[in-house]
């Protein structure tokens, strides 16, 4: 079947509204006035900063203190401490540990936004009304960012938010595929 992707939302069009979604996704952060840190992202930067030095050779961030990890003041020594951080992700970690590096971990925010936006924005094309205008995709994504747990995802550094992305990403790809662009599939997958 040929590929039957409208040309509308393409181009400037399309980048407006991912950004503003992106915008109205990352509201929480933005109320915060910085990403939101989990229990357990220091955990994710830990295990990141040491494989970032072992592959890159790049310094480990610092060990866990009270001040990188407030929610767990009593840092875990010997054994508990590999198992505490034993099990986080050292990819996601690694994007953190960089992030932290870096002193701009609302990067992480913003990038969970473009994905969540740009999936939506799927979404909206895909099942909603015929014509995405971006009011219609704007109060779409400010309802979900302010009356759903989404918003949050977003401002959590967390992997948690990736998880969430792909319950809709899974269904558009195996139902929607005609009417995916190569690359529309290929971001899905």
């Amino acid at each position: 079947m040929q590929n039957t992707v409208p040309a509308r939302g393409r181009g400037l069009p399309l980048l407006f509204l991912v950004a503003l979604g992106a915008c109205l996704l990352a509201l929480p952060a933005a109320i915060n006035r910085g990403p939101i840190y989990f229990f357990d992202t220091a955990g994710y930067i830990r295990n990141g900063s040491v494989a970032l030095e072992k592959v890159l050779g790049l310094p480990a961030a610092a060990p866990v203190s009270e001040e990188r990890d407030p929610a767990n003041p009593a840092p875990a020594v010997g054994e508990d401490a590999n198992v505490k951080w034993a099990n986080r992700s050292i990819y996601y970690g690694g994007v953190l540990a960089l992030g932290d590096a870096l002193h701009a971990m609302s990067i992480v925010v913003v990038a969970h936004a473009v994905a969540a936006a740009w999936l939506l924005w799927l979404c909206w094309r895909l099942l909603g009304p015929a014509l995405p205008r971006p009011g219609g995709f704007a109060a779409f994504c400010a309802g979900l960012a302010l009356l759903t747990p989404l918003g949050l995802f977003v401002a959590y550094l967390m992997p948690d938010m990736l998880y969430a992305l792909v319950i809709p990403a899974v269904p558009l790809l195996l139902l929607f595929r005609d009417r995916l662009s190569r690359l529309e599939a290929a971001g899905l997958v």
